[in-house]
C-alpha cells in the first residue's frame, strides 16, 4: 500500500508547520497539500485527491463544515478530519452531518492524529470518546425534544 496522502487546511500558519513537522517522520503519510482557507482547500483536495483531510473548523472565506461538504460532495473517497479546538457538541454532530469521519482537538497527541488518520484512510472514523459521549447526549436531548413536539403537533394531512 503507498503513501496516506494528506491536505492540512487550517488559517493558521503555526498550526499548518507543526503538523507538517509532526507528520513528516511518519514514513507512511504525505502532506500533499497546505491549505489557509476552506475554498482553497476544497480547490486542492479536486487537484490533488488526497486520502485524508484534516480541516479546521474557523477559517475565512468558507469554513470547514462547508468546504467539509462540498469536498464529500465532489470527492466522497476522501476523508476529513475536523482538527479544531471546539469541543462542542453541536459542531461534533454538525461535522458528521456535513461528512467527517474523524473530529479531534488540537490538543490531540502527535500518536493519535496519525492513529487517526491511518484509520479513516482505511475506511474507519475516529472521534475522541469523551467528545462522542457528549454529542451522543445532545443527539439523545435534541431526539427527545422532537419526540415532545411531536406529541403536542396535530398530524399532517395528506392530500392525493
Amino acid at each position: 500500500m503507498g503513501k496516506i496522502k494528506v491536505v492540512l487546511a487550517d488559517d493558521h500558519p503555526v498550526v499548518r508547520e507543526g503538523l507538517r513537522t509532526m507528520l513528516a517522520t511518519t514514513p507512511d503519510i504525505d502532506i500533499v497539500a497546505e491549505v489557509s482557507d476552506g475554498l482553497e482547500a476544497v480547490d486542492k483536495v479536486l487537484e490533488t485527491q488526497p486520502d485524508v483531510v484534516l480541516m479546521d473548523l474557523r477559517m475565512p472565506n468558507l469554513d470547514g463544515l462547508e468546504a467539509t461538504k462540498l469536498i464529500k460532495n465532489q470527492l466522497s473517497s476522501t476523508a476529513v478530519i475536523v482538527l479544531t479546538i471546539y469541543d462542542n457538541d453541536a459542531y461534533i454532530i454538525d461535522a458528521v452531518r456535513a461528512g467527517a469521519v474523524g473530529y479531534l482537538l488540537k490538543d490531540t497527541s502527535r500518536d493519535l492524529l496519525i492513529h487517526a488518520i491511518r484509520a479513516v484512510s482505511s475506511g474507519g472514523m475516529l472521534v475522541k470518546p469523551n467528545l462522542l459521549r457528549e454529542a451522543m447526549r445532545g443527539l439523545a436531548g435534541a431526539a427527545a425534544g422532537e419526540q415532545h413536539k411531536a406529541k403536542q403537533a396535530p398530524l399532517p394531512v395528506w392530500m392525493s
